[in-house]
């Protein structure tokens, strides 16, 4: 068995259990505060590795590692450092805490939910959801393509199968097309333990 089939089957098994952990998730999801935040009972490992998962994504290890690593060198490793003690540390130690009881105390799901409340601002709630939607349409567009190149890399002739389409692109619809799937079902609860998993692959 060559090295791609065995890639085909890890990305076959991990396509089932995210699957699966979304319909898992969606029978345990009774409510729209269950939906959005997993009935505030995902625990500070799952919260932590959902954030690192997020955070430290395709942008991290094909952009950063691969771009600047190849580029710079091993200076480029304090990139990382300063990814882990402002992005992630600082940021949870200063906000983390006070962002939930203050959450839990508006009874707020969302951010522009919570600042709209805050400030007492309807205004507030409609300029943040637009703030988050225009920054993170980038962000989520760099996401989706260094996944197409690492997809591309792995099966070069997957465009043979589907119409002459670049493996970029089909990389690309099939994980916009998973993760519609799972976050429908499962919402919240089915993204923290999604990322768990992919947190688990990261660090292995």
């Amino acid at each position: 068995m060559n090295n791609q089939w065995i890639s085909f089957a890890a990305l076959m098994l991990f396509t089932v259990v995210t699957i699966g952990i979304g319909i898992w998730s969606a029978r345990k999801t009774k409510s729209m505060d269950g939906f959005l935040l997993g009935g505030r009972e995902i625990g500070a490992w799952m919260s932590a590795f959902a954030y690192g998962t997020s955070y430290f994504s395709a942008v991290i290890f094909i952009g950063y590692s691969g771009a600047f690593g190849w580029n710079v060198g091993v200076g480029a490793l304090w990139i990382g450092v300063g990814n882990a003690i402002l992005g992630c540390w600082l940021a949870w130690k200063v906000l983390g805490e006070r962002t939930r009881v203050m959450t839990h105390t508006l009874d707020a799901r969302t951010m522009p939910g919570f600042l709209s409340k805050r400030y007492g601002s309807k205004p507030m709630r409609v300029y943040t959801a637009l703030m988050i939607f225009i920054f993170l349409l980038p962000y989520g567009a760099s996401v989706y393509k260094g996944l197409g190149y690492l997809f591309g890399a792995v099966f070069p002739s997957v465009s043979n199968v589907f119409w002459g389409l670049p493996a970029a692109t089909v990389c690309m619809i099939c994980v916009g097309l998973l993760t519609a799937v799972y976050l429908v079902l499962g919402g919240y609860l089915a993204t923290a333990l999604n990322d768990f998993i992919q947190g688990l692959i990261m660090l292995v």
